[in-house]
């Protein structure tokens, strides 16, 4: 388990950046599967296309009443039909492996690309929309494009055999036949970009079914406390019942084309059979050649149809592919893995950060140069946490700078930079995977076992450690408590050995006991370590070198918990109010 997923991590930003999705370099590298089946194809196609003639023969010498000729003619009728049966389910199987190998390479590459967009990139879609990306858009756009390269194999090959049979049995009839294919691509062409706009509205919805499950899985139970499983169930039919609206759309569009089509057909059809008749009666034709002008007539239509349906599927593409390609052109975060440096020093100097066009911090300016335990605090959405993204840099300030040990931040190098932080987020990563890769998740260095097994005991994680037989245990995130998650986060935060340390509500979640003994950890390790913390804590705040009180994104407020307190100001008041527990 642990190989497979130190293995699957590492994989990770092996991509370099392209601004569009190219399928030729993922079909070059199946190059030797794809001429395979495009040599299965050419057989199949070949051997399907001399039976309609075979079979013609077969009804004019039982007609003719040549035994002799029918036999033989049987035993190739039955054995190019079984060859071309095997060639078909060969065709499938080579098919599948080609699309599914490529389908997975595209999805990786789009996976990955997502993983390292800029954060604020990232935002601007919800967890549903980038998954049906991942998924469903993909999807479309390798089944065309493998669609397109067997397709036309078969289209050339049926278009040139057909028309040579044809014009064998009967010219004049070729060209009655050859006049129904102008209607059929005029009746697609008219209704291509009405096609195109119900494909949109459908993908749109996709987007939206996926947004709102995945919103409802992870929140069950908010849900269930909430009481809201009859409003989630009738909000899921809702949203099924717009998609089903739009599908059964496409499906009358759809099904209008092809009564269009077989219409015009018919009308064809039934033009050619009398003609056939009065020749059959004047002796001009047999009737087994009729019977293989109609299946050569009908090959033909056929390679037609699927030529025009690929111009229509085109459509479709065009908007997945477009899809893909507006998370393709955002230009990927540049992270190199470099070893870590120590941090000494932090400064912002009258920095603000805009997100959109919300202002959510100005002109902050404070300088960490020492050792010790600093606390941010302030009412929910003052900023504290932006603050700690920015330390970060996942996202880039407005105005200001900000300075790491006297150099600019943005002339950090942003692996170095990230390498050199421990961040442990509100929302702590749990993987399904051991408890001891979960910790030593993002770890450059591989930690001593006994180091461990102390962190955990130090962590109060032992329960959780028997509970799944060690170290070794696998976890995941549904059998954690909130306090669970959050000490594995803090391991993990602490095992990494950066000396700058960034907590966001590390405490939160934690009972009494076992919060005392996290800030009796982080007190005595803040002596060697600078480390900030944005928290709602009196326990945490109490210790802190330094507190720095934010309100509506500015510092108003600087100074040790007992300094504050005197001044019986806005710290003040939030202490004694319910903000802080």
């Amino acid at each position: 388990m642990g190989g497979e997923f130190s293995n699957w991590s590492s994989h990770i930003g092996d991509l370099k950046y392209k601004k569009k999705l190219s399928i030729k370099e993922y079909v070059i590298k199946s190059k030797s599967k794809l001429i395979f089946l495009l040599m299965v194809i050419i057989l199949g196609v070949i051997i399907s296309s001399i039976t309609p003639y075979l079979y013609g023969k077969i009804i004019d010498y039982i007609v003719n009443g040549d035994l002799k000729s029918i036999k033989n003619l049987l035993f190739c009728f039955a054995t190019f039909n079984i060859v071309s049966i095997a060639l078909s389910i060969l065709e499938n199987v080579i098919g599948t492996q080609i699309t599914i190998g490529i389908s997975n390479d595209i999805k990786y590459k789009i996976f990955s690309h997502i993983l390292h967009l800029k954060a604020k990139e990232q935002d601007q879609y919800s967890t549903g929309e980038l998954l049906n990306r991942t998924e469903g858009d993909a999807d479309a756009v390798v089944s065309y494009y493998i669609n397109v390269i067997t397709s036309w194999i078969m289209i050339i090959i049926n278009l040139t055999v057909s028309i040579y049979f044809l014009l064998k049995i009967s010219k004049m009839l070729t060209g009655i036949g050859i006049l129904l294919l102008p209607v059929n691509y005029l009746i697609n062409f008219l209704f291509r970009n009405r096609i195109k706009i119900y494909k949109l509205k459908e993908k749109q919805k996709e987007d939206g079914y996926f947004k709102f499950v995945n919103i409802a899985l992870s929140s069950l139970k908010n849900i269930k406390v909430l009481l809201l499983e009859k409003f989630f169930s009738h909000k899921f039919l809702e949203i099924k019942d717009e998609q089903y609206k739009i599908e059964i759309k496409n499906v009358y569009l759809s099904s209008l084309i092809n009564f269009l089509q077989q219409f015009f057909n018919q009308i064809f059809e039934v033009i050619i059979i009398f003609i056939s008749a009065v020749f059959i009666i004047k002796g001009i034709l047999s009737i087994g050649m009729m019977v293989s002008f109609n299946s050569y007539l009908e090959k033909l239509f056929n390679a037609i149809s699927r030529l025009i349906s690929l111009n229509l599927e085109k459509q479709t593409l065009a908007i997945s592919l477009e899809r893909i390609n507006d998370i393709q052109s955002k230009e990927k975060e540049i992270v190199n893995e470099n070893q870590p440096i120590k941090i000494n020093k932090i400064e912002f100097s009258h920095v603000s950060f805009k997100y959109d066009k919300n202002e959510v911090l100005r002109d902050i300016c404070f300088t960490i140069n020492e050792n010790g335990l600093y606390s941010i605090v302030g009412e929910n959405g003052s900023g504290k946490t932006t603050i700690l993204k920015l330390i970060d840099k996942l996202y880039v300030i407005s105005k200001g700078e900000i300075f790491i040990n006297d150099i600019n931040i943005d002339e950090l190098e942003l692996g170095k930079l990230r390498r050199s932080i421990s961040y442990m987020m509100k929302d702590n990563l749990i993987m399904p995977t051991s408890l001891y890769e979960n910790i030593i998740l993002g770890c450059d260095r591989v930690p001593d076992n006994d180091y461990l097994e102390e962190l955990c005991q130090m962590l109060q994680l032992n329960e959780l450690k028997n509970r799944i037989g060690g170290l070794w245990g696998e976890i995941n995130g549904d059998m954690l408590s909130s306090g669970e998650k959050q000490k594995v986060g803090l391991a993990r935060a602490l095992v990494n050995g950066s000396n700058l340390i960034l907590l966001d509500e590390a405490t939160s979640d934690m009972d009494g006991s076992v919060e005392k003994q996290v800030v009796n950890i982080i007190k005595n390790l803040s002596n060697n370590n600078i480390i900030i913390n944005v928290c709602h804590r009196r326990e945490l705040t109490f210790s802190s070198k330094e507190i720095y009180v934010l309100k509506d994104g500015m510092i108003v407020e600087v100074g040790s918990h007992e300094e504050l307190i005197k001044k019986q100001g806005i710290y003040s008041s939030l202490f004694d109010s319910k903000a802080f527990i």
